[in-house]
């Protein structure tokens, strides 16, 4: 799973034209945060996971909600909604068979005021 995630967040980044070292962080549901997955590709690219509230990410109008992340989680987005709770979307959420990346533009990068 580690290897499936690492490869479609640089296949999304590939699309975009970017690298690796633009990744300031990996976000998704707070309950998802721990997963060893995301905590392993995380580490992969040297960024930390933020978990993002339930709240936060039900707050987002997301341009392609996901029916089966509305069945399973009550959402209508991970991806592509912890995206924009910290930022502007630049890229659609990808799917794999186990994962799914959507990647953004942060408004405030981490540690300005």
């Amino acid at each position: 799973m580690v290897d499936e995630l690492v490869t479609l967040v640089n296949e999304a980044l590939a699309a975009l034209d970017a690298r690796p070292g633009d990744i300031a962080a990996m976000a998704t549901l707070e309950s998802k945060a721990h997963e060893p997955a995301i905590v392993a590709a995380a580490a992969h690219f040297g960024v930390p996971v933020w978990g993002i509230a339930r709240q936060a990410l039900a707050a987002m109008d997301t341009p392609n909600p996901s029916a089966v992340v509305g069945e399973t989680l009550g959402l209508e987005s991970v991806a592509e909604a912890a995206v924009m709770v910290r930022g502007e979307l630049l890229l659609a959420k990808r799917k794999s068979a186990n994962a799914t990346c959507a990647i953004g533009r942060l408004h405030q990068p981490p540690g300005a005021r």
